[in-house]
């Protein structure tokens, strides 16, 4: 038990170092952490707290977007501590896990295989922690910038710009020192990859929406 219990505090350690480097040192510190991801159970690890921080993340902003209301036409903003009785916690959570869960499975996976295609060996489980790791300026910055909307818009804006620029510079980085390609080919490498991404995106979207649709109309 007390070997278990210092791994857990070990691995929540070196995970919120991790974390704290993707901010402070995206291109030297992080990336040297992402090469421990060749490692199956680090990254296993790793990809798991991640996707339950992002989880708990996105669930308390769910839960001040629900609390706090803004009028549009006064400008002024109440906190309505009554809306969260119609808050859906396990809704939020189960739908918060699934696509948090799925969002970088997916994107490591066409990674892997669009490497394969361009004739490389890329480590599955590293890609898996790279872009983990990497959601982490994109979803902090969400919760930031949400606040921040509350107080002026295109202030939340560009919190959560900045979040999503350093999220793809710091995946991007790692994953050219990962696939090796050089020239042309890195460049159609993304290109593929990106477009890839986008179509399956669209289509999980679409589908949700017209799913999500439908069940409201009864069918």
């Amino acid at each position: 038990m007390e070997t278990a219990n210092a791994n857990i505090k070990s691995s929540l350690k070196d995970a919120l170092e991790t974390f704290k480097y993707v901010f402070t040192k995206p291109g030297t510190k992080a990336l040297e952490k992402a090469e421990n991801f060749k490692d199956a159970k680090v990254s296993g690890i790793f990809s798991g707290i991640a996707v339950v921080a992002y989880v708990i993340i996105s669930l308390i902003s769910a839960m001040i977007s629900t609390v706090v209301v803004k009028s549009y036409f006064t400008g002024k903003t109440n906190v309505v501590f009554e809306n969260l009785k119609n808050f859906d916690f396990l809704k939020n959570l189960g739908d918060n896990l699934l696509y948090t869960a799925l969002a970088i499975a997916i994107v490591a996976a066409v990674v892997y295989v669009m490497g394969l295609i361009f004739k490389k060996q890329p480590n599955f489980m590293k890609l898996l922690g790279v872009v983990a790791l990497g959601f982490a300026p994109a979803v902090c910055a969400a919760f930031v910038g949400n606040i921040l909307a509350y107080f002026w818009s295109p202030l939340g804006m560009f919190a959560t710009g900045a979040g999503l620029a350093l999220m793809i510079s710091f995946v991007v980085t790692a994953i050219n020192k990962e696939i090796a390609l050089e020239g042309d080919k890195k460049i159609f490498f993304h290109v593929a990859t990106v477009t890839v991404i986008y179509v399956i995106a669209y289509l999980i979207v679409t589908n949700v929406l017209k799913t999500s649709i439908l069940g409201g109309l009864g069918f």
